[in-house]
């Protein structure tokens, strides 16, 4: 619905209705990773991995992604493939954890894709290296 009126000087504005309706829209928030790369060393343990908002919303927000990279499944272990952030919640974190083991390899590359979150908007890949 699109209702016009005019002001005292006979411009077309929105009414108040469309006005309020435009206002009570929420815009989903932007979602990225803190930070966009880490390079750390195979007995770090655990890697913490930070997304952040631009803004928080009133709805959880479920973040599906992939996993890529050079390295293989007997590297790491990442308990789940999507994470929900709870409503309200402006910075979350989650890990990944690097598996040490005896073998010499060469620096290795996991990728963390975004994918179309739920109740939010993201565009952007993360990346770190052991």
């Amino acid at each position: 619905m699109r209702a016009f009126a005019e002001d005292v000087h006979g411009n077309a504005t929105y009414s108040e209705i469309q006005k309020r309706l435009i206002s009570e829209q929420e815009i989903a928030p932007r979602i990225n990773f803190k930070m966009p790369s880490q390079r750390v060393k195979e007995n770090i343990g655990e890697v913490s991995i930070s997304v952040n908002l631009n803004t928080i919303s009133n709805q959880i927000i479920h973040l599906p992604f992939t996993i890529s990279g050079t390295t293989n499944l007997n590297d790491y272990h990442l308990r789940k493939s999507t994470i929900d952030i709870p409503a309200g919640v402006k910075n979350y974190t989650f890990s990944c954890q690097i598996i040490d083991d005896d073998l010499y390899e060469h620096e290795e590359t996991i990728v963390l894709t975004m994918t179309q979150p739920d109740n939010a908007q993201s565009d952007c890949p993360y990346y770190f290296n052991h």
